[in-house]
């Protein structure tokens, strides 16, 4: 009988842990049909940033504008650093050991270090609704984003991330 016991205590631990597990290992999501940034922009990008492009699309698709509000925000800021970081010229957006605000970073790649700045990118960047935007989304906790915050930042976000993806590319 000890056996039988001990035999329905692991499987029941077995069990335990695999529910565990299961929260913890979520499925990737299926892919957006509706592509509010093309995913192929970011065939030469690590993993990380394709899958915030994936939660981009994802979100816009399903309605949860907040979501990609914040999700947009981190894509140019991490885009920003990527771009700087490729260049050599990560000094320029660091403070010591930490990185330098998201606007401070703007401000930074508004002077146009790499000799490249479009008049259309230039526009882009200066727009400071496609980071407030995502910046009130989290830290505004009255403010919920629509669709049509979304869309009235859309094209400057697209140029400012074609820019952006071939500094580092």
């Amino acid at each position: 009988m000890n056996v039988y016991r001990q035999a329905f205590r692991i499987a029941e631990e077995i069990r335990k842990e695999t529910a565990i597990a299961e929260l913890v290992c979520a499925e990737e999501p299926e892919k957006p049909v509706y592509q509010l940034i093309p995913e192929n922009l970011f065939g030469h990008c690590g993993d990380y940033i394709k899958k915030v492009v994936r939660e981009i699309n994802g979100s816009y698709e399903k309605g949860y504008f907040s979501c990609c509000a914040v999700m947009i925000r981190r894509l140019i800021e991490t885009c920003m650093i990527e771009s700087f970081e490729k260049k050599g010229m990560q000094a320029r957006i660091r403070n010591g050991e930490d990185y330098l605000t998201a606007a401070q970073i703007r401000a930074e790649l508004l002077k146009n270090p790499f000799g490249n700045l479009s008049r259309n990118s230039r526009r882009a960047l200066q727009d400071e609704e496609i980071l407030h935007l995502g910046d009130r989304c989290a830290h505004d906790r009255f403010f919920t984003a629509r669709k049509p915050d979304i869309d009235r930042i859309l094209p400057r976000v697209r140029d400012a991330v074609e820019y952006l993806v071939h500094q580092f590319t």
